[in-house]
């Protein structure tokens, strides 16, 4: 990849006339003008490494593409003997993006996206058993048991007609039981049998798991829609507000080369106590929503115990996004001189930016970041909670 720094000029035509102080009017006509911008094409690459055309490089480029912005400005300025009308049309752009763009400056990857794809690159290498928790809230799980009673119990014929009864004001207190037996319903299947049955499967799934060779490759993805964003574009004697709309998305990929074992105590079960002593803590999935404490503290552990198998690897992260704006302005001031300004205008950008690491050891995650993730299931379950409480 080569560096571009491509920038071509714009035109437009300004039309400009009035009154003078002393009451002669005067009309300057269309004038073709060549000082604004049509568009700019910047390609950053990173230092070329010379490889061996087999392991992969630390790489890194950068892409920004405007299209600046096309349309109309009115400005009709009017003071007590006199007033100037200026007309701009075509490219109108006043403000030169090529170093600072109104779509993509707060484009920073995200450091919990990078944590989400390490954690299920961690679920590829290591798996998602952890008997040791399974075994400490053994007897949680035995009280479980009593949902398979109440499912008969929802079920049944009787349940439709309590439910048949809960329009009478005086059976409030039927309402609750049901209600409640609902929620703990939802919770023990949620956290008690959904859990167990996925530990249960991980059983016999590592039961019949051999390794084929010592080295095995283990790649992950992540990635997230980007959204979009107020802006403001600057075109001659206005600031247009507006939403820029953006689609695009990030991206990170981590892929690694380790040695595996036939038998490997660390699949089976977490042999660090903070993250039993975490799991083991009343409602901590709750904090994990918002903070997710309880993959970190699973992450870090994985990355201690594989670091004596890891061989090789990178970390790729990075984004691209399409943005476009198209808005109007209409604006009186209210000071002296009177200032009225119509304008309209459309534009495009491109961003792209990508990063490749090479990795010297196995990944570690980062801090974790706080981040409220409430998805349609994590709403249910807190409805539960709440039904549960209340």
């Amino acid at each position: 990849m080569r560096a571009v720094n491509d920038y071509y000029a714009g035109k437009y035509s300004q039309t400009r006339k009035g009154v003078a102080y002393d009451g002669t009017p005067y009309n300057y006509g269309t004038v073709i003008k060549f000082d604004s911008h049509n568009f700019s094409n910047i390609v950053t690459p990173g230092s070329i490494v010379q490889g061996n055309r087999k392991s992969p490089n630390a790489w890194k480029y950068d892409v920004l593409f405007f299209d600046y912005p096309r349309g109309s400005c009115l400005t009709r300025t009017e003071y007590t003997r006199q007033w100037d009308l200026t007309i701009n049309e075509g490219q109108i752009g006043f403000y030169d993006y090529k170093s600072q763009d109104p779509f993509f400056t707060d484009l920073v990857f995200p450091n919990d996206l990078y944590n989400l794809c390490l954690s299920r690159f961690n679920d590829l290498a290591r798996g998602t058993l952890d008997l040791a928790v399974d075994l400490a809230e053994a007897g949680q799980t035995v009280k479980m048991a009593k949902v398979i009673t109440r499912f008969r119990a929802f079920a049944s014929r009787r349940f439709i007609i309590n439910v048949s009864r809960l329009l009478h004001k005086s059976n409030r207190r039927m309402a609750r039981r049901v209600v409640r037996g609902m929620a703990n319903a939802r919770l023990e299947y949620e956290y008690g049998w959904k859990p167990l049955m996925s530990s249960l499967y991980g059983c016999i799934d590592e039961s019949i798991r051999h390794t084929m060779s010592t080295l095995e490759n283990f790649h992950a993805r992540s990635s997230r829609p980007i959204g979009s964003k107020p802006s403001l574009v600057s075109v001659y004697s206005a600031n247009i507000p507006g939403v820029a709309e953006r689609h695009g998305r990030y991206l990170c990929e981590i892929k690694c080369q380790l040695r595996t074992k036939a038998f490997d105590l660390s699949r089976w079960t977490s042999l660090n106590p903070a993250s039993l002593a975490y799991e083991l803590t009343p409602y901590s999935f709750v904090l994990d929503w918002v903070i997710n404490v309880g993959g970190y503290l699973r992450d870090l552990e994985t990355s201690l115990m594989y670091a004596n198998s890891f061989v090789s690897g990178y970390v790729t992260t990075g984004y691209a996004c399409d943005a476009t704006f198209s808005s109007s302005l209409t604006s009186v001031s209210t000071g002296y001189p009177r200032v009225t300004v119509v304008a309209n205008a459309s534009c495009s950008g491109r961003k792209i930016s990508l990063t490749r690491s090479i990795l010297g050891a196995y990944p570690a995650p980062r801090l974790p970041s706080f981040k409220v993730d409430l998805g349609a299931d994590r709403l249910l379950n807190l409805a539960a909670l709440l039904a549960q409480k209340l």
